[in-house]
Formats: C-alpha cells, structure tokens, sequence
C-alpha cells in the first residue's frame, strides 16, 4: 500500500474542496457570474470535507495507517454529495421531460462536488475492492 502517494491525493483533492467549498460560500455575497455556484452551506460542506481530507495528510505521508481512515471518511463525505447532486441533475431531468420546466439547463447542473465525486472515486474502488478481498480471503 502506497501510503505517500494516497498523502499526496488527499491533499490534492483536500485542498480543491476547501478552495472550491471558499469560493461557493464567498460568491453568495458578491454579485458576479462564474460557474460555481453560490451555495452557502454547500460551501461549508465541502470546508468540512477538505478539513476531513488534509487532517489524514501528515500521517500518510510519514507513512503511519492512522491516515486511511480520513482519506476513507472524507471519501465517503464527497461521494455521498457528488451522488447526491447527480440525483437531483437526474430529478431536474425528469421535471423537464414531464413538461414542468421550460429548460434543462445542464452548465447550471454542473456542480463542484460533483467533479470532486469523480476525482475521488479511485480511491472509492479502491477501498470497495480491499474490503471484496478481505471478506473473499
């Protein structure tokens, strides 16, 4: 197990969701377009999140396995956002093929944790496929 290089992710992807979590509680209180939606408590769940991701870092860079477990827990934060906001595009969806709403406006769907959804799910499968291993063996 590459306890430096799951650091280096975690830290990464840490990072990118306190950035992103900054720049959608920020945004509700400025007046500009940008793609990033203005969300204040979806901003402060992705603060948390990233706190959740960057608190493992220094373990799993000095290659200690008390690390994991944040990496895991932070995994399973952003993955049950990133599911989340892709069930209510899907949701969006269906109300716009029923005939409710006028438009389907896909950039507006198109949220941040749902690209941290994707960046994480390497680390997703990895930890599904150890856990298929242990009980198989």
């Amino acid at each position: 197990m590459n306890l430096r290089g799951m650091g280096v992710y975690a830290l990464l992807i840490g990072a990118l969701c306190v950035v992103f979590g900054l720049l959608e509680a920020v945004l509700v209180f400025m007046e500009c377009e940008i793609w990033i939606p203005r969300d204040l408590f979806g901003g402060l769940a992705l603060i948390v999140i990233g706190a959740v991701y960057l608190s493992g870092v220094r373990e799993l860079l000095e290659e200690k396995n008390e690390g994991i477990s944040f990496l895991l827990v932070g995994s399973i934060l952003i993955g049950v956002f990133g599911i989340l906001h892709i069930l209510m595009i899907g949701a969006d969806w269906l109300m716009y093929l029923l005939g409710e709403v006028d438009e389907f406006p896909v950039v507006n769907a198109l949220r941040p944790e749902i690209l941290l959804f994707v960046a994480a799910l390497p680390v997703i499968v990895y930890f599904i496929r150890g856990v298929e291993l242990q009980s198989s063996g």
